[in-house]
């Protein structure tokens, strides 16, 4: 019978030992999903754009600095700090349409000011990038899984 409340206060102090485990991994989780964000404030997201049809031609800088002249802005290539397609996420997996195009700006005000001048793209479409397609381009923030 000793044995069997040994086990009982055992299994309490098992379950408050990993409730606690839990709620320490939450707010690490949460920790590091707001240091992922704060990372990603200099992003943003070119949705639609087609694959060139070979790397050598697929130059990523260039589309956003001519999508940046669609929405009136000089944006030049010190402006940008990287860009390059998005991989395949296990969350786009089976959606239509190519990866998006992700640029980190240099300056948070490039970025604030690029991303707040989507408006203008309300009418326009992948032929004034000069593509074929009359898809429409879509800007994005950059959010992780969790946003």
């Amino acid at each position: 019978m000793a044995a069997y409340f040994f086990a009982l206060e055992e299994i309490v102090i098992l379950k408050a030992t990993v409730r606690s485990i839990e709620s320490s991994l939450e707010s690490v989780t949460r920790v590091n999903n707001d240091l992922e964000q704060y990372t990603r404030k200099e992003c943003v997201e070119i949705q639609a754009i087609p694959v060139a049809a070979t790397s050598l031609e697929e130059q990523t800088k260039n589309i956003v600095t001519n999508v940046g002249k669609l929405l009136g802005m000089d944006i030049t290539q010190n402006d940008i700090s990287v860009s390059h397609r998005m991989p395949q996420s296990q969350k786009h997996k089976g959606k239509p349409g190519p990866p998006a195009i992700i640029v980190k700006f240099t300056r948070c005000d490039v970025k604030d000011n690029f991303y707040h001048a989507r408006k203008q793209l309300k009418d326009l479409t992948m032929r004034d990038l000069g593509y074929s397609e009359k898809n429409k381009i879509y800007l994005a923030e950059s959010l992780t899984e969790r946003n």
